[in-house]
């Protein structure tokens, strides 16, 4: 048994020192363990050597303790990689609750520009209405004075011509 425990508790120890694999060092270092109290148990009975149980009993249990602690980091840095997957996933929902807000903000403000220039352009079309119809009273009325001036100068020139005749005849009667 001593024998057992030693080489158990050897190989345990030289495995437990691999990163990674380490904590399979338990596989060996556990029954080492075992062997190595069971050595020391028989060979006090029998009152015999106890020195390779006990070199075989500290291998395992520095082996177990190294394989323990590997263990211990690796289920550690495991959680925390979990639990910081987590917060990404929690983060990226978020984020994406934002962005989804957002996409409907942008839609609700595209609406409303839709409408404010829909508004101005009706506003436009009717100012433009407005002109259009404000130019055509003014054109009518240019007209009409066009119109009036035209007959005032008629009569004007009728006026004139009747002068003309009448300084003629006066002309006329004084013999010149």
């Amino acid at each position: 048994m001593a024998v057992a425990a030693l080489v158990l508790g050897i190989v345990g120890l030289v495995i437990s020192f691999i990163p990674c694999l380490g904590l399979y060092g338990l596989f060996l270092t556990v029954p080492g363990l075992i062997f190595g109290l069971v050595g020391i148990s028989k060979a006090k009975k029998a009152k015999a050597g106890m020195g390779l149980a006990i070199a075989g009993l500290i291998c395992s249990l520095i082996g177990t303790a190294i394989a323990g602690w590997q263990f211990y980091v690796i289920k550690h840095a495991a959680t925390g990689l979990s639990e910081a997957i987590d917060k990404a996933a929690k983060d990226a929902d978020k984020a994406s609750k934002e962005a989804e807000k957002l996409k409907e903000d942008g839609k609700k403000l595209d609406e409303e520009g839709k409408k404010l220039i829909e508004e101005g352009n009706k506003k436009a079309t009717e100012a433009v209405q407005k002109a259009n119809e404000a130019a055509q009273q003014a054109n009518e009325k240019v007209n009409e004075a066009a119109q009036k001036a035209n007959e005032a100068a008629q009569k004007a020139s009728e006026a004139a011509q009747k002068a003309a005749d009448e300084v003629k005849g006066a002309l006329k009667n004084f013999g010149l």
